[in-house]
């Protein structure tokens, strides 16, 4: 068990703690926070032994450690070379044209930061975090977009710790794209109904820009699309009025 791993965990609870503390005399007014600590806690008591260091996120299957804790550390390697972006990697294979589009991505970023900055094992840890906060995303956005359609706080707050542990975060979360894709769409459905209902429609081109973002993972082309979409959206919009 690594000692700061535990720590940083504690203190994550004990600030859940402290939300659920401040909000108990109106926690009805509050659902929202009190669902995303729910499913925080849920999810700290299934990944503690990933979160401590016991054990790593990435060896947990067999893609995470023959496809992306490869790619994790390659990028981890160039930044602690500092050799800059190059355009051709020799790692791959008997070397490939080198793609960034992973390394941008937030939920990739911070784990190779946290692994350039200190070691692999911190990589792994960050990694389940990431894993963490996925899963809580998924609960509130879940819980938002049911909260427009006018459900009570009772089935917003199941609904949403449900869909948040859901089989696709769950069984095959350690993927590049499907945990971001669940708290994404949720997100779209929530940004979606915030335009049918009140008239904001800000965060479709935000929710439609990051799904893209998240995308382009696999392809630029889906990225450039969603980003033209959204213009073409917001031209609408501008016209319209």
């Amino acid at each position: 068990m690594n000692y700061w791993a535990f720590g940083i965990m504690i203190m994550c609870l004990i600030c859940s703690f402290g939300i659920l503390w401040k909000v108990r005399r109106s926690y009805k007014k509050h659902m929202l926070y009190v669902t995303s600590v729910i499913t925080f806690f849920m999810a700290v008591a299934i990944y503690h032994n990933y979160l401590m260091g016991n054990a790593s996120f990435l060896y947990s299957v067999s893609d995470g450690f023959s496809q992306f804790l490869p790619i994790y550390t390659d990028f981890k390697n160039l930044i602690q070379e500092g050799s800059g972006l190059p355009a051709w990697n020799f790692s791959v294979g008997f070397g490939a044209m080198q793609s960034y589009v992973k390394f941008f991505y937030p939920t990739n970023f911070l784990p190779i930061l946290a692994g350039a900055i200190w070691n692999e094992q911190a990589l792994a840890i960050c990694a389940a975090w990431m894993q963490v906060l996925k899963i809580v995303a998924a609960s509130a956005f879940m819980f938002m977009f049911l909260k427009k359609l006018k459900f009570s706080n009772f089935v917003c707050c199941n609904m949403g710790i449900i869909y948040a542990f859901c089989g696709i975060l769950i069984v095959r979360g350690h993927w590049w794209l499907l945990g971001d894709e669940c708290y994404i769409a949720a997100f779209i459905l929530w940004g979606a109904e915030c335009y049918f209902r009140d008239k904001k429609w800000h965060w479709i081109p935000i929710s439609v820009t990051l799904l893209a973002s998240c995308f382009c993972n696999t392809s630029n082309c889906c990225f450039r699309s969603a980003i033209s979409a959204a213009c073409r959206f917001l031209h609408a919009e501008y016209s319209f009025r």
